[in-house]
């Protein structure tokens, strides 16, 4: 009986080993994110904790609350007064510090910065404790408030929600707005792409939320093309070739990857960007060039939307010179400009809010172009409209017959 027994009794204990190894497994995953210091697309609130004197508050309660949302992290300084709270997403903070026999100290708004760590030095003053001090983000405020990048070496900076929202860019192509970042231009073969250190724009990376937004050949952003670009589309109507440099079979980072629109993603869902040009942290790492690190925008407690609609039509310009229209008139060619007309339409919207207030949120973002443009081609020689002796002898028969055809039937 005993000899049976034992050979069950071990494989349940072994049954039990595997599902703890297992349990552990799934634990020590789930940890992983939570003990690493930061990813690219968050940022961090980090400070010290003082008293008037300048000494260090020991032991001091730290709550960091998301204005928009309402979550809070609550941390307690160390031995040397410093507190840091991580994995914050990009936007504006509440910060509380609480000690006793101090007055508490608010401060508001703490702002926070996609891939940057905000650095805070709050400085107590004795009070009891019904005694509270709330310190605005004013330009003389006696407490301490910037932002560095993760690494103090870096060349680069963050498009602010601002800046997207009241500066003007062709084509609404958002990561247009990289270019007004140092060591960034414009690729000189076209197709809306950048340069970053002169380096070739199939050596950048794009990322939107931590995942990639490059496609799946040649590391340029998705929805990119030859004729997704304003440069394509402004050189149609000027009369100028669509291409800068023709020395290549190929062509730019873009030709021959048109994904069938100018963008992928809206600039009206787009909260933030960080633009990393060069000595940029080992974090964000997948580019020889620049890094374009994008965050996106997110529902909130409060109801908010947008809405745009933008249009460019031929009627409130000018004829261009070089679109001319030839049409045969008795046999004689005649040549002259024209206007074709030309509409195009950029609108969307987006909404967004709370299901669950403080627990549940949702985002929407709509963005539609339409474009009815008429092609217009014309031949670079001049005497291609012109027609050989050969071709106004068989014009002239044709016409001749005609004429005796008329007479024949009338």
């Amino acid at each position: 009986m005993s000899s049976r027994a034992e050979p069950a009794a071990f494989v349940a204990v072994a049954r039990n080993i595997v599902w703890a190894c297992l349990l552990w497994c799934c634990a020590a995953v789930t940890m992983v994110p939570l003990a690493s210091a930061q990813t690219a697309v968050d940022g961090a609130i980090s400070g010290f904790v003082i008293d008037t004197s300048g000494a260090a508050v020991v032991g001091a309660v730290v709550q960091i609350q998301n204005i928009a949302d309402g979550t809070s992290t609550r941390v307690s300084t160390g031995s040397r007064g410093e507190f840091s709270v991580t994995h914050l997403a990009a936007g504006e903070y509440k910060a509380t510090v609480e000690y006793a026999l101090f007055a508490r100290l608010t401060l508001q708004p703490v702002i926070v910065e996609v891939g940057g760590v905000t650095s805070v030095e709050a400085r107590l003053q004795v009070g009891t404790a019904a005694t509270s001090i709330t310190v605005k983000a004013e330009p003389d405020s006696p407490v301490s408030i910037s932002v560095d990048d993760l690494s103090s070496s870096a060349i680069g900076g963050v498009i602010t929600p601002d800046e997207i929202e009241r500066l003007p860019v062709n084509g609404r192509r958002w990561q247009t707005f990289a270019l007004l970042m140092p060591a960034v231009n414009a690729d000189p073969e076209g197709d809306s792409l950048l340069s970053f250190r002169g380096i070739a724009s199939t050596q950048n990376s794009s990322r939107i939320d931590g995942g990639d937004d490059d496609q799946s050949f040649g590391s340029v952003p998705r929805g990119t093309g030859i004729e997704s670009g304003a440069e394509a589309e402004d050189a149609t109507e000027t009369g100028a070739p669509a291409r800068v440099s023709v020395g290549s079979a190929s062509g730019g980072g873009g030709y021959g990857r048109h994904s069938g629109m100018a963008y992928t993603f809206s600039q009206e869902a787009v909260r933030e960007f960080r633009v990393s040009s060069q000595n940029y942290s080992a974090l964000y790492g997948h580019a020889a060039g620049g890094i374009i690190t994008t965050v996106s925008k997110s529902g909130t407690n409060d109801l908010h939307g947008t809405g745009f609609y933008l249009f460019r039509t031929s009627a409130l310009g000018a004829t261009n010179p070089f679109s001319i229209e030839t049409t045969y008139v008795d046999g004689a060619a005649t040549s002259a400009a024209v206007k074709p007309h030309d509409l195009r339409q950029q609108f969307g919207g987006s909404i967004g809010g709370a299901a669950i207030r403080d627990k549940l949120f949702y985002f929407y973002a709509y963005d539609q172009q339409t474009r009815d443009f008429p092609a217009i081609s014309t031949p670079d020689d001049p005497n291609f409209y012109t027609l050989t002796p050969i071709q106004k002898a068989l014009l002239a028969n044709r016409v001749s017959q005609n004429k005796r055809r008329a007479d024949l039937s009338g």
